[in-house]
């Protein structure tokens, strides 16, 4: 009887340890799935070019160039204005200042918003 008991709770941990990761990684591939290409937006103030960096592309330039502003690809102008994208449009336009309307001046669309 002893055994069997021990045999019922082996069965039950093992189960409960499958059950933990297949949630576990199915929550990882989610958080994969939506997050963004581009963590960080620039418009180059030289030759109007709208883009994107990703986390690890800036880290990267960083590491290389360390202290460096980041160039336009297109460019190479240091000349650059902070921007976002909009959920919607995806338009990039420059990071309203402080105060300001942060809706895209395409859409209208309000970062947070649903889109």
């Amino acid at each position: 009887m002893a055994d069997r008991k021990k045999l019922i709770l082996a069965v039950t941990a093992v189960a409960i340890l499958l059950l933990s990761v297949v949630i576990w990684s199915r929550s990882r591939s989610d958080v994969t799935a939506i997050a963004p290409t581009s963590d960080f937006y620039y418009i180059c103030k030289s030759c109007n070019n709208h883009f994107g960096m990703s986390n690890s592309q800036l880290n990267a330039f960083q590491a290389k160039h360390y202290g460096e502003p980041v160039p336009c690809p297109k460019c190479n102008s240091t000349d650059l204005i902070h921007a976002m994208k909009c959920d919607k449009c995806g338009e990039i336009y420059p990071v309203p200042e402080r105060g300001a309307d942060p809706a895209c001046p395409k859409c209208g669309h309000k970062p947070g918003d649903p889109a």
